[in-house]
């Protein structure tokens, strides 16, 4: 059995591995009248997330009040930029006392090749209120990092999200 972590790392790696083969996808906007639209939850903001198999990685987390999820993997030092970029766009919605279902669709554009491919994203979050930190619940001692409950892009960090 994959555990949550294991499995990021494999959709990076597989993600990857067949980004050569130029296959091309489209996204669009996630619908706004999501179930999350009417229950606000602790999660809306911006996280951040260090993957345990990409050292030089860091992955930002944008979970909007109406039910939208934005990730995006990108280098954690701009002078040491990664060969691919990574995002992930989406929904969340509650599914138990303290746990989220984040899905969507992962894009990866590799940089090496010029070519990007798609692939499904599905992810179970939980939310621990007293230290105000999300993990996987395979991994618990890697926790997503809260650096705003303003839902976009923190200030100083070099990204755009899409259809934003």
């Amino acid at each position: 059995m994959i555990s949550g972590t294991q499995g990021l790392c494999l959709v990076v790696l597989v993600l990857l591995g067949i980004s050569g083969a130029g296959c091309t996808c489209m996204v669009t906007a996630p619908d706004t009248k999501s179930a999350a639209a009417t229950t606000v939850g602790p999660i809306v903001g911006a996280w951040l997330y260090n993957p345990k198999c990409l050292p030089n990685a860091v992955d930002l987390f944008i979970f909007k009040e109406y039910g939208r999820a934005d990730a995006i993997e990108t280098a954690k030092d701009a002078a040491k930029p990664l060969p691919y970029e990574m995002y992930m766009q989406g929904s969340w919605n509650k599914s138990g006392p303290d746990r989220y279902m984040v899905a969507g669709q992962a894009i990866t554009s590799n940089y090496i090749t010029g070519t990007h491919t798609c692939s499904p994203f599905r992810e179970t979050l939980e939310y621990d209120p007293v230290t105000d930190t999300l993990y996987l619940p395979e991994d618990p001692g890697n926790r997503f990092r809260r650096v705003s409950h303003e839902p976009r892009v923190p200030p100083g960090m070099n990204v755009s999200i899409p259809f934003d």
